[in-house]
């Protein structure tokens, strides 16, 4: 069985990214369409990790708007 890694995660040059869309209604609030931050890794247990973390201040930071 092939790995998946979650859909908010990619690589590029291999070192992990985040990247996760704004929610249409709230893009006249923010600014901005996307967020996409380096995760500074090749590791993709450390990215998963990471990524985790700021899925949950992003969506804190949404419901706060």
């Amino acid at each position: 069985m092939a790995f998946t890694p979650p859909s908010y995660l990619f690589k590029r040059q291999q070192i992990w990214y985040f990247r996760q869309r704004t929610p249409r209604h709230l893009l006249p609030h923010v600014g901005r369409s996307e967020f996409k931050v380096s995760l500074k890794t090749h590791d993709i247990n450390i990215a998963k990790r990471r990524s985790i973390a700021l899925a949950s201040q992003l969506q804190q930071y949404f419901f706060a708007l």
